[in-house]
């Protein structure tokens, strides 16, 4: 009797040291996972999710190295100079403060309309459910009415995360409003909760964002 062949198919182990040498004398090594045998592409993208935070702070240095540079030829072209001069100013608090407060801003309101059309999402499907509540009661059908009050459940748990997750949010506009104080901006109120109702959620929800707007447009940049 033969015996059958088996599909195979080699896996290949992907480095098990990789460093990235960094100014100044330090380095960023891989943190290699702890179960699996990864490979090469999934190493390489650890140590390049690694390496954004490491690099971030060493974004000034790069700037006023840059800037050095381009000195000796600002007589003969000033362009570089004057593109590097432009990067080092985001170095001046006067600068950069209302810059990170649009930042935060733009983030804020980006995941405050996303949320809003979560909230749309959510009463599309309670119409659904009411519907077919109403036929389950016209059928005398018990299994639908228990399909109808499990999916009413996970929209209301759907709720209860959205609410929850207005919390941490918080955390975010009081550094905001630190921010918007430095440079005579208003005052974001907190974010309070939307309540169990997705329809009546969405008129509060569009108001904050309206104001999130109003103070983003108040920025000139």
């Amino acid at each position: 009797m033969a015996i059958p062949s088996l599909p195979c198919t080699s896996i290949e182990q992907g480095p098990v040291s990789m460093c990235v040498s960094l100014p100044g004398g330090c380095s960023v090594c891989l943190s290699y996972p702890t179960s699996g045998i990864p490979s090469a592409i999934a190493v390489t993208k650890q140590l390049l999710a690694e390496m954004a935070p490491a690099l971030s702070p060493l974004a000034p240095f790069f700037n006023v190295l840059e800037c050095l540079q381009a000195a000796p030829q600002l007589i003969f072209n000033p362009d570089p100079f004057i593109t590097a001069l432009l990067k080092m100013a985001a170095m001046v608090p006067a600068l950069s403060v209302p810059i990170l407060a649009v930042n935060c801003l733009d983030i804020l309101i980006a995941y405050l309309t996303g949320l809003k059309q979560q909230l749309v999402a959510f009463v599309a499907q309670e119409a659904r459910l009411a519907e077919m509540a109403t036929k389950a009661t016209a059928l005398g059908c018990p299994q639908l009415q228990l399909q109808v009050d499990c999916a009413t459940a996970q929209v209301s748990a759907q709720m209860t995360a959205v609410n929850d997750g207005m919390g941490p949010l918080n955390g975010i506009v009081s550094m905001l409003n630190i921010f918007l104080g430095l440079i005579g901006g208003p005052t974001v109120p907190p974010l309070s909760s939307l309540g169990s109702d997705p329809a009546a959620a969405l008129a509060p929800l569009q108001a904050i964002i309206d104001a999130l707007q109003a103070v983003r447009d108040s920025i000139p940049i």
